[in-house]
């Protein structure tokens, strides 16, 4: 089997500005979007990715240059928000699977932002 970096891709975004006046520049840039793209009449298409930290899911940049981030542990990619979190000395791993698992269990609790949170046992 030939691995391929598409196997991670979990979705697909279509926008379309085909009956409407589009956004206007200056919402697009606000949004992450390339203007030219969400012009009155045009269609943005991107495939997502779902992180494997937060659940979050990622719109691929087709134009994007720098090194996505990616978990060694899982070996899955991750979004930026939590590539940077992972870079903090205190970061503890836990993948979205291990969280839903240990939050069901009832014996942990999870509080703070997605991309690091604080797990705490509940002593149960």
């Amino acid at each position: 089997m030939v691995f391929s970096k598409n196997l991670f891709e979990h979705g697909y975004l279509w926008v379309s500005h085909q009956c409407g006046p589009g956004l206007p520049e200056d919402i697009a840039r606000q949004a992450g979007y390339d203007p030219e793209q969400c012009k009155e009449g045009k269609v943005f298409e991107a495939s997502t990715m779902r992180c494997a930290h937060c659940a979050g899911h990622i719109v691929k940049n087709p134009l994007r240059v720098r090194e996505r981030g990616h978990c060694p542990k899982c070996d899955w990619y991750v979004c930026d928000a939590c590539a940077v979190a992972m870079k903090d000395p205190n970061y503890t791993h836990c993948s979205m699977d291990e969280r839903v698992d240990r939050t069901t269990s009832g014996k942990w609790a999870f509080s703070g932002p997605m991309s690091n949170p604080v797990i705490t046992p509940t002593g149960d």
